[in-house]
């Protein structure tokens, strides 16, 4: 393996966005655009089925920013203290790493900026860089394009199902993180030996 695939939220750390009130005023705003939808449904594939509209993919897009932002710049977050050591030592070993996440860019940005772990990524893409987002391989195929990786070269670290059909349809390795459990640290070492 040579490119690590890190998701962000529940993965690196958890962000305390209001993930409530993000879906409320995804469906306030497709209230008043007049478009109907399920309101039962999870927010990533609401999310995603709005955003096949540009113009309603970038209010999502600024939605999930406003929030996030707010959590960054109140450092509301829990870091995965494990998981962030494990970052350090992988780019310190050579591999490439980069993040793939239904956050935004900017709040990421802001995020690893504060920790001091910018430079430890070689891409960064969020929501706001693909028009389709996970679990489509668009966001993974595109870092992996990126950085020249190759799919047996890759391996895709995350926590939910979206993040594992992404892996999967972009044909790449991936592992299944439990939130901030120090045990995953020496199963994902001996997947890149």
């Amino acid at each position: 393996m040579k490119l690590v695939i890190f998701d962000f939220d529940e993965t690196i750390l958890r962000l305390n966005v209001p993930w409530n009130k993000v879906k409320d005023e995804i469906i306030s705003m497709a209230r008043k655009s007049g478009i109907s939808i399920k309101e039962n449904q999870h927010l990533v594939p609401m999310g995603n089925e709005l955003s096949k509209d540009p113009q309603m993919k970038s209010a999502i897009d600024q939605i999930y920013l406003k929030f996030e932002m707010i959590c960054a710049e109140k450092k509301s977050y829990q870091i995965y203290p494990e998981m962030l050591a494990l970052v350090k030592e992988l780019k310190t070993k050579g591999f490439m790493l980069a993040i793939v996440s239904g956050n935004h860019s900017k709040s990421i940005e802001k995020i690893l900026s504060d920790l001091g772990l910018s430079e430890k990524f070689d891409f960064i893409c969020g929501r706001d860089k693909v028009e389709n987002g996970k679990p489509s391989a668009e966001p993974t195929l595109m870092v992996m394009s990126a950085l020249g990786a190759e799919k047996a070269e890759t391996l895709f670290v995350g926590d939910s199902i979206y993040d594992s059909m992404s892996a999967k349809a972009a044909g790449v390795a991936y592992f299944k993180a439990t939130p901030g459990s120090p045990a995953d640290i020496p199963k994902i070492k001996a997947l890149l030996r």
